[in-house]
């Protein structure tokens, strides 16, 4: 089971989405945010553990999420960290950008808590 979590977005609306799916799911995961990815690296920095999965939204100020998601996978210890792409974005190439960058998912941000919850528990718990 997955244990630690974060969750790199700058949105307080989608993070409380995000938390009210995770609870509808009844997933007991350690949820840390992250509001930009500058904040990302330094919480990983001063992380006693490396974290299992991280979700990333693409649309943020400073370091995009494709940015970020090159600098998550050129940082020693996150090899085997799981990286979700957590977007409004629809378009397909960004989809093959994240991909190519080494990304293990792609998933559009649906509109429901219910949707999302469907989604978070497929990733969470397979």
């Amino acid at each position: 089971m997955i244990e630690n979590v974060i969750l790199t977005e700058d949105d307080s609306d989608d993070v409380m989405i995000f938390k009210l799916a995770i609870e509808e799911i009844g997933y007991g995961c350690e949820l840390i945010v992250a509001q930009s990815g500058e904040a990302l690296f330094t919480m990983i920095d001063e992380m006693t553990f490396k974290p299992e999965v991280i979700f990333l939204d693409l649309n943020m100020p400073s370091m995009s999420g494709f940015d970020c998601l090159e600098k998550i996978r050129s940082t020693s210890g996150l090899d085997d960290c799981k990286v979700v792409i957590l977007t409004t974005s629809k378009d397909e190439r960004d989809k093959e950008k994240c991909l190519s960058l080494g990304a293990d998912m792609f998933v559009t941000k649906p509109s429901g808590i219910a949707t999302l919850a469907s989604i978070l528990k497929s990733i969470l718990m397979a």
